[in-house]
Protein backbone atom coordinates (compact mmCIF):
# COMPACT_ATOMS: atom_id res chain seq x y z
CA UNK A 1 0.00 0.00 0.00
CA UNK A 2 1.53 3.56 -0.99
CA UNK A 3 -0.22 5.71 2.39
CA UNK A 4 -1.46 4.55 5.59
CA UNK A 5 -5.32 4.20 5.85
CA UNK A 6 -4.92 7.42 7.66
CA UNK A 7 -4.04 9.66 4.35
CA UNK A 8 -6.75 11.45 2.07
CA UNK A 9 -5.89 10.65 -1.15
CA UNK A 10 -8.27 9.30 -3.94
CA UNK A 11 -6.33 6.68 -5.04
CA UNK A 12 -4.59 3.94 -2.90
CA UNK A 13 -2.52 1.25 -4.49
CA UNK A 14 -3.44 -2.20 -3.19
CA UNK A 15 -1.99 -5.65 -4.54
CA UNK A 16 -1.60 -3.71 -7.64
CA UNK A 17 -4.83 -2.60 -8.16
CA UNK A 18 -6.31 0.93 -7.61
CA UNK A 19 -8.87 1.20 -4.85
CA UNK A 20 -10.58 4.47 -5.63
CA UNK A 21 -11.85 5.97 -2.40
CA UNK A 22 -13.30 8.98 -1.72
CA UNK A 23 -11.52 11.33 0.57
CA UNK A 24 -12.24 10.85 4.30
CA UNK A 25 -15.40 12.47 5.85
CA UNK A 26 -15.20 15.31 8.50
CA UNK A 27 -15.28 13.40 12.16
CA UNK A 28 -18.58 13.47 13.76
CA UNK A 29 -19.06 15.48 16.61
CA UNK A 30 -18.31 13.42 20.01
CA UNK A 31 -21.09 10.90 21.21
CA UNK A 32 -21.17 12.62 24.19
CA UNK A 33 -21.58 15.99 25.34
CA UNK A 34 -18.88 15.82 28.42
CA UNK A 35 -16.54 13.59 30.23
CA UNK A 36 -14.12 11.06 28.80
CA UNK A 37 -16.14 7.85 27.27
CA UNK A 38 -17.15 9.62 24.23
CA UNK A 39 -16.26 8.08 20.54
CA UNK A 40 -16.14 10.09 17.07
CA UNK A 41 -16.16 8.74 13.15
CA UNK A 42 -15.23 9.42 10.18
CA UNK A 43 -16.10 7.12 6.94
CA UNK A 44 -15.35 7.25 3.05
CA UNK A 45 -16.95 4.95 0.32
CA UNK A 46 -15.32 2.84 -2.41
CA UNK A 47 -15.74 4.79 -5.74
CA UNK A 48 -16.86 2.77 -8.58
CA UNK A 49 -17.67 -0.37 -6.69
CA UNK A 50 -20.01 -2.00 -9.14
CA UNK A 51 -16.94 -3.66 -10.50
CA UNK A 52 -16.61 -7.02 -8.05
CA UNK A 53 -13.12 -7.25 -8.30
CA UNK A 54 -12.76 -3.94 -6.52
CA UNK A 55 -15.12 -4.79 -3.81
CA UNK A 56 -13.25 -7.99 -3.63
CA UNK A 57 -9.54 -6.46 -3.69
CA UNK A 58 -10.36 -3.57 -1.32
CA UNK A 59 -12.26 -4.52 1.26
CA UNK A 60 -9.19 -4.44 3.32
CA UNK A 61 -9.10 -0.97 3.43
CA UNK A 62 -11.26 0.54 6.26
CA UNK A 63 -14.45 2.50 5.00
CA UNK A 64 -14.67 3.75 8.90
CA UNK A 65 -12.61 5.30 11.51
CA UNK A 66 -13.55 5.58 15.70
CA UNK A 67 -11.15 7.78 17.63
CA UNK A 68 -12.03 8.28 21.75
CA UNK A 69 -12.68 11.97 22.16
CA UNK A 70 -12.30 13.48 25.74
CA UNK A 71 -14.48 16.58 27.00
CA UNK A 72 -14.18 18.95 29.56
CA UNK A 73 -15.56 17.09 33.02
CA UNK A 74 -19.46 16.79 33.36
CA UNK A 75 -20.91 19.93 35.60
CA UNK A 76 -22.45 18.12 38.89
CA UNK A 77 -26.02 16.51 38.31
CA UNK A 78 -28.11 16.88 41.81
CA UNK A 79 -30.01 13.74 43.06
CA UNK A 80 -33.93 14.09 42.48
CA UNK A 81 -36.44 12.10 44.14
CA UNK A 82 -39.78 11.20 44.06
CA UNK A 83 -42.82 11.99 46.56
CA UNK A 84 -43.30 10.16 49.58
CA UNK A 85 -45.77 7.14 49.49
CA UNK A 86 -48.41 7.34 51.61
CA UNK A 87 -47.52 6.21 55.23
CA UNK A 88 -48.39 2.46 55.46
CA UNK A 89 -50.77 0.73 57.99
CA UNK A 90 -49.04 0.93 61.73
CA UNK A 91 -47.50 -2.52 62.36
CA UNK A 92 -46.89 -3.71 65.97
CA UNK A 93 -49.10 -2.91 68.99
CA UNK A 94 -49.09 -0.81 71.92
CA UNK A 95 -46.79 2.47 71.92
CA UNK A 96 -44.38 0.77 69.95
CA UNK A 97 -46.34 0.54 66.54
CA UNK A 98 -44.84 2.49 63.73
CA UNK A 99 -45.35 3.78 60.33
CA UNK A 100 -42.76 4.05 57.53
CA UNK A 101 -43.27 5.47 54.07
CA UNK A 102 -40.54 5.62 51.39
CA UNK A 103 -39.29 7.88 48.17
CA UNK A 104 -36.98 6.09 45.29
CA UNK A 105 -34.31 7.79 43.68
CA UNK A 106 -35.44 9.28 40.75
CA UNK A 107 -31.87 10.10 39.07
CA UNK A 108 -28.65 9.90 41.61
CA UNK A 109 -26.47 12.41 41.97
CA UNK A 110 -23.25 12.43 39.45
CA UNK A 111 -19.99 14.52 39.71
CA UNK A 112 -20.07 15.78 43.06
CA UNK A 113 -23.96 17.07 42.98
CA UNK A 114 -25.91 16.72 45.60
CA UNK A 115 -27.11 13.20 47.36
CA UNK A 116 -30.08 12.13 47.85
CA UNK A 117 -31.50 12.61 50.85
CA UNK A 118 -33.20 10.14 53.30
CA UNK A 119 -35.22 7.64 51.23
CA UNK A 120 -37.48 6.12 53.98
CA UNK A 121 -39.49 7.56 57.45
CA UNK A 122 -40.30 6.34 60.32
CA UNK A 123 -42.99 7.16 63.35
CA UNK A 124 -44.52 6.35 65.52
CA UNK A 125 -48.50 5.53 64.87
CA UNK A 126 -50.33 8.49 66.60
CA UNK A 127 -52.50 5.78 68.54
CA UNK A 128 -52.38 3.42 70.32
CA UNK A 129 -53.17 -0.18 69.34
CA UNK A 130 -54.05 -2.53 71.59
CA UNK A 131 -51.90 -5.57 72.13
Amino acid sequence: MECETTCNSLVVQNNDLSCSMSPWSTWSECSVTCGRNGVRRRSRTLLNNHRAVDQYRCQSLPLEEVEPCHLNRCPPTDCVVSQWSAWSSCTGCGQDAIQTRIRIPVRRARNGGMRCGPLKEIRYCQTTIPC
